[in-house]
């Protein structure tokens, strides 16, 4: 003691252990009351936090910053200048009015670098070559949706408002272009803003069914089992597709289904499927068929 106190040497000595630990009891009083100021007994606390973002303890004489990566890539989103590949988007669209049919759009040319898009958006990127001059034309996807795929692909994060005005176009392109993680994030919001009806259930299962979005098909499932009387009456599945049928069987028999292995995955949600496949390092977009194929083939 220097009169003042204890000071964390001292505290460290007299607790025997080491810094940075504690808990009740951490010395006997019988070593302790030697040290008192006045009566009472007095301790020195050196106190220090995480910065979020960093991995290191920082204290009032140091500052690290975090790794500068995701800000150094999103510093060359659209950045022509470095950029090796470019993309005529827009032209042509089309919209669903009743009909389809084809709607003008002005064409805009947004560029890209061709290792991002390797990286991430591998389909893409075959559609390339780095150092080519012209541009690739992209005609029927919309520049809006383009520029936040190209964002994502950079480690940027789209609003929750553009998400969900965009949610369906977003998961089209994702699908097309092979990023498997933004096209489950523009369906999770899909599936939270779906109102299935006995007039639009065909077209979502349809849909759900084409762009292989197993969440959104199993919701629109989970619709039709539990208005079946009502759909029944209204909707003809005669154009289904044989393996939604099949879906269609699973659901049904799924349905109160308790005390399911740990191998049934046929039986299992979706959301399990995936989190099942993350865990493994497996790709989680696809069908739930392809899904239980992949679980079964790497759970020997």
């Amino acid at each position: 003691s220097n009169g003042n106190g204890i000071s964390f040497p001292t505290m460290k000595k007299i607790a025997g252990q080491a810094p940075g630990c504690g808990w009740p009891e951490f010395a006997k009083w019988d070593n302790l009351k030697d040290n008192l100021v006045n009566g009472a007994l007095v301790l020195e606390v050196s106190m220090w936090t995480r910065r979020q973002g960093t991995d290191r303890e920082i204290t009032g004489s140091e500052f690290v910053p975090s790794n500068p990566f995701l800000n150094n890539m999103l510093k060359e989103y659209a950045n022509e200048e470095t950029s090796d590949v470019s993309f005529e988007v827009g032209g042509v669209r089309e919209c669903d009015d009743e009909r389809w049919k084809q709607a003008r759009t002005v064409p805009t040319t947004l560029h890209a670098h061709h290792l991002v898009l390797k990286c991430n958006a591998p389909a893409l990127a075959e559609m390339c070559k780095p150092g080519t001059s012209s541009p690739v034309r992209l005609p029927n996807v919309s520049p809006e949706v383009f520029k936040h795929m190209l964002y994502y692909c950079y480690g940027g994060e789209i609003s929750q408002e553009d998400l969900e005005e965009n949610s369906r176009e977003l998961v089209d392109a994702a699908d097309r272009f092979g990023m498997a993680n933004l096209k489950l994030k523009a369906e999770a919001c899909l599936v939270r803003n779906a109102t299935f009806t006995p007039d639009n259930i065909l077209d979502s299962l349809l849909y759900a069914d084409s762009k292989n979005c197993a969440l959104l098909l199993e919701k629109a499932m989970d619709y039709v089992v539990e208005n079946r009387n009502e759909v029944i009456k209204k909707v003809s599945f005669e154009d289904l597709p044989g393996s939604m049928l099949r879906d269609f069987l699973a659901a049904l028999g799924s349905k109160g289904q308790s005390g399911k292995g740990e191998s049934d995955f046929e039986y299992m949600r979706v959301c399990e499927l995936r989190q099942r496949l993350h865990a493994k390092g497996l790709c989680v977009d696809g069908s739930k068929k392809a899904m239980v194929a992949l679980l079964k083939e790497n759970s020997a």
